[in-house]
């Protein structure tokens, strides 16, 4: 058989799967997160007391907040939350060490993806604004009760300080942690188990439920849906960090003009 022979060259290597988070990395995420949220909690508590009061910490224990000193605590002791789980993501990943980036998925894209990706999360956000959140606000008025996501971000942006703070924490820092975690370790664990479209159901429902509110948990559920694509079809978390980022940033600023 001839060197030149297609039947004498070796079949082609079978393509391996790329790095992905295990289990073990799971609940090293959960106990890290875990200690950082109790540390973090203990240290915002006590700047609180110190920069507005001794009753300040409380405002992390009640409702909505009733001034610019509460919205300040409650901005803090979201920050501090956004900024544990990257933190524990990123830290959980012991057995990728040097790899860490590549297993949350953080690899190279093409630009069709962050342009496609961003208009169709937009499109798809704004839509579910005007089919579905009107229809779900009428029915919880009958109550009397407004939307707090609503109330809260009119809180969190009563003044310009405040504003600038939101926007950074719930436009930019909220959207990068949830990638994280849902596209990225939980995903990327997952989908090394099941199919892609069992891994997406499984993730956008979670993603739907931390989301709390009727409204916006079956809203958040469907866009978990078109990120978890973006996020297979792209081969890279990128993409769906910044169509996120971009809707977030838009949500921030039209939320208060809802009601």
């Amino acid at each position: 058989m001839s060197p030149t022979d297609p039947q004498s060259s070796p079949p082609p290597a079978k393509r391996s799967l790329p790095d992905r988070p295990i289990v073990w990395e799971v609940l090293a995420f959960v106990l890290i997160l875990i200690v950082l949220l109790v540390v973090g909690w203990a240290v915002l508590s006590a700047v609180g007391d110190v920069a507005f009061g001794p009753d300040a910490g409380e405002a992390l224990r009640r409702g909505l907040p009733e001034g610019p000193k509460e919205s300040w605590i409650y901005l803090g002791s979201f920050a501090l939350f956004y900024l544990a789980v990257i933190v524990a993501a990123w830290l959980g990943m012991f057995a990728h060490a040097g790899r860490r980036g590549f297993a949350l998925g953080l690899r190279p894209a093409t630009w069709p993806w962050f342009v496609g990706g961003t208009i169709a999360v937009i499109a798809v956000s704004q839509l579910l604004d005007m089919l579905l959140l009107p229809f779900l606000r009428d029915v919880m008025a009958i109550g009397g009760d407004e939307l707090q996501i609503v109330l809260l971000i009119r809180a969190l942006t009563a003044t310009l300080p405040l504003a600038i703070g939101a926007v950074f924490v719930l436009g930019v820092l909220a959207p990068i942690a949830e990638e994280f975690f849902f596209r990225g370790l939980l995903f990327g664990w997952l989908r090394g188990l099941m199919p892609f479209w069992i891994t997406a159901l499984i993730t956008s429902a979670l993603f739907g439920l931390a989301h709390g509110e009727i409204a916006h948990a079956i809203a958040a559920g469907i866009l978990g849906l078109i990120l978890a694509y973006i996020r297979e079809r792209s081969g890279s978390l990128w993409p769906a960090i910044v169509a996120h980022v971009v809707n977030n940033l838009i949500a921030v600023m039209l939320v208060p003009l809802a009601i």
